[in-house]
């Protein structure tokens, strides 16, 4: 095993382990992923981030933007979501409250991003009523 797999199995064990928050995922087709395959786990999100930092392209000073983007392990997913697909994604509204789940979808407009590299997909959901 090289390192960059050891990575990929690391991150996922001690990210599921100590920051994760249960998701689901549908498919264009419908079929509902909620499960890990390799474990029988919930399918759980290694890390969503509620806000993240910008610089402003017109002023240079950094700004909040308040938009989650969710962290998946490829290795959880059975079916990895393609750009161009209209999944419907169910993440927790806060991080204090990780049972109740939202729906959001993934859309074209901002397609998931990351992949082989180091074995994770970011995904940039959007409100589910806004479209």
């Amino acid at each position: 095993m090289n390192l960059r797999q050891r990575t990929i199995i690391d991150m996922k064990t001690q990210n599921l382990k100590n920051w994760s928050m249960p998701i689901t995922l549908i498919d264009p087709n419908g079929i509902k992923y909620d499960t890990d395959n390799e474990t029988g786990e919930d399918l759980k999100a290694i890390q969503i981030l509620y806000d993240y930092q910008v610089e402003n392209p017109d002023t240079g000073v950094p700004m909040t933007i308040k938009e989650p983007v969710v962290v998946i392990a490829l290795s959880s997913l059975s079916r990895v979501p393609q750009p161009g697909e209209r999944w419907i994604i169910n993440i927790p509204l806060s991080p204090s409250d990780p049972y109740t789940l939202s729906p959001y979808m993934i859309t074209a407009d901002r397609p998931p991003e990351g992949g082989e590299s180091l074995g994770f997909i970011r995904i940039y959901p959007e409100k589910a009523d806004q479209l």
